[in-house]
């Protein structure tokens, strides 16, 4: 069984756990970049520093503008999402280091 408290395997739907136990927020501050955004879905992937792939609603877009340009440098949060694996949230442009 997958621990729900591990960011790097995401959780999955058992008999062992019901959404109400899993925590919302697991991971903050992750760096990345936007790698894919449907304007029309609303729907994105932001690819960490460290290889991760994240899945992203527009609602999860911090400003509340949802839109986000590709290939932008942002910093989220990390939470389990409806489907039972790890999205990005509170999504936020950040200044690319020099």
């Amino acid at each position: 069984m997958v621990a729900a408290d591990d960011p790097h395997t995401g959780p999955r739907a058992s008999s062992a756990h019901s959404w109400a136990q899993l925590p919302s927020i697991v991971e903050r501050g992750v760096h990345g970049i936007v790698s894919s955004y449907d304007v029309d879905r609303g729907r994105g992937e932001i690819e960490a520093t460290d290889g991760r792939r994240f899945e992203f609603h527009a609602t999860a877009i911090e400003d509340r503008s949802r839109r986000v340009e590709v290939g932008i440098a942002v910093r989220f949060d990390v939470g389990a999402g409806p489907a039972g694996s790890w999205e990005a949230s509170m999504i936020r442009p950040v200044s690319p280091p020099n």
